[in-house]
């Protein structure tokens, strides 16, 4: 009877800063709650991010050089 493996990227890297995998047979453990956890706020983060951009964007203030950097660094986090 074969098992079926399911690989995971985790939301983390690992200690040599290469992205970090769970390999399992696909049931709920520990280590993959923690994973929804981090992504369920990451994801919550990315939105507020989002929408605090567009609003900068769109005001009709034109925002500076180093607000745009800031942004832009939040963004591709």
């Amino acid at each position: 009877m074969s098992r079926t493996s399911h690989v995971r990227l985790l939301p983390w890297c690992g200690a040599d800063g290469q992205p970090a995998h769970l390999v399992t047979d696909g049931t709920e453990s520990r280590l993959s709650r923690l994973a929804d956890s981090i992504e369920a706020t990451q994801l919550d983060t990315a939105r507020e991010v989002l929408k605090l951009s567009r609003a900068m964007l769109q005001s009709l203030e034109r925002p500076t050089v180093g607000e745009l950097f800031y942004v832009t660094q939040r963004l591709t986090e």
